[in-house]
């Protein structure tokens, strides 16, 4: 990011109201220009450490051009995911569970966190562990990835 010369790389609180992908949502993405007429790109991390390391990869990868709207996928995920990994040694998330199965209701009423995930291994950050991740366990989850605009074809093939 350093060596970018006509983008300014900024950190920033997910919790900021002008975080475009929501209060409270980690995200890395352009935010405008500066005074001098560069692009901004705005990192938005949660308050730790993986959260920074997460963003700041995709900050790395947006400086090397490997991170466009043609060209992102699951793929970048993984490596960010990666880099959060490697601060914590272990990687928690919520899976999408199958709420038709009635068997997962019944363990949903002894709590959310019966469902938490935590890899104990970088090899274990996969595809198919990105493509289960919800941003809210239990009734009300939702998919985190891929994101809005972009199909699952595509987060998955790039």
């Amino acid at each position: 990011m350093r060596s970018n010369t006509t983008t300014e790389f900024r950190y920033g609180s997910a919790n900021d109201k002008a975080n475009p992908a929501g209060v409270g949502m980690p995200a890395t993405e352009g935010t405008g220009k500066n005074a001098k007429g560069d692009e901004v790109v705005t990192m938005f991390a949660a308050n730790n450490m993986g959260s920074t390391l997460h963003e700041q990869r995709h900050g790395g990868q947006i400086a090397r051009g490997d991170f466009t709207n043609a060209t992102y996928g699951v793929q970048e995920e993984i490596s960010a995911y990666r880099a959060e990994y490697s601060w914590a040694g272990k990687l928690d998330y919520y899976p999408q569970i199958d709420l038709s199965d009635k068997n997962n209701l019944i363990k949903l009423l002894g709590g959310i966190e019966q469902f938490k995930i935590v890899l104990n291994h970088i090899n274990q950050i996969t595809s198919g562990a990105i493509n289960t991740m919800v941003d809210k366990p239990g009734l009300m989850q939702k998919l985190v990835y891929p994101p809005a605009g972009i199909t699952i074809q595509q987060f998955n093939n790039n």
